[in-house]
């Protein structure tokens, strides 16, 4: 039976960029969807449900059926595919939640917001 969207997870995969962001931006937004429906459909636990971009960021929304499940997943994904550098990941349990809690970097301080500010 599939899950329903209010009860799946969203993880947010966040790159700093310029204003409103470049070309490369756009084709880097192309590379880690491409990357996030590939490794969470294959795994089953999810998939990327599309992005924003502008603000001072890019983001990247994937809908993941067990958040905690995912979260190394999503990393290794991104190490392996040399698209880490760079990334702060977080996640939020359900859709209408208004916390993230960042998972990468480990280290991470301060708070997360989906616009630069």
């Amino acid at each position: 039976m599939p899950v329903k969207i209010e009860n799946m997870a969203q993880v947010v995969i966040q790159y700093r960029i310029d204003g409103m962001g470049s070309v490369k931006d756009l084709d880097k937004e192309q590379v880690i969807e491409e990357l996030m429906n590939e490794c969470l459909g294959w795994t089953g636990l999810g998939n990327c449900d599309g992005h924003d971009i502008g603000s001072g960021t890019l983001n990247i929304f994937c809908d993941v059926v067990d958040g905690p499940a995912s979260e190394q997943i999503i990393i290794d994904c991104l190490r392996e595919n040399g698209q880490l550098e760079g990334a702060v990941i977080a996640r939020r349990e359900r859709v209408g939640d208004e916390s993230y809690f960042v998972f990468w970097p480990k280290n991470f301080a301060g708070g997360f917001d989906l616009i630069y500010r």
